[in-house]
């Protein structure tokens, strides 16, 4: 199955607005935005949660999808 994106609940949204007040107010400052999504994938023959990003065959738990 190809991998899936959704937007994240609000909740983190306002999470990571929060920590970008916190650690770094100069972005805020700034007026820099971050726009988050949660990715996702299945296996094809089970179903199974499958990891939905890889690089050189490692799961990644974050990637700048440019």
């Amino acid at each position: 199955m190809a991998t899936g994106y959704d937007k994240v609940p609000i909740e983190v949204s306002k999470m990571v607005a929060e920590m970008m007040h916190e650690h770094h107010p100069e972005l805020e400052a700034a007026g820099v935005t971050v726009q988050t999504l949660f990715a996702f994938k299945y296996d094809d023959e089970t179903g199974a949660p499958d990891p939905a990003m890889k690089t050189r065959g490692q799961t990644v738990l974050a990637d700048d999808l440019k």
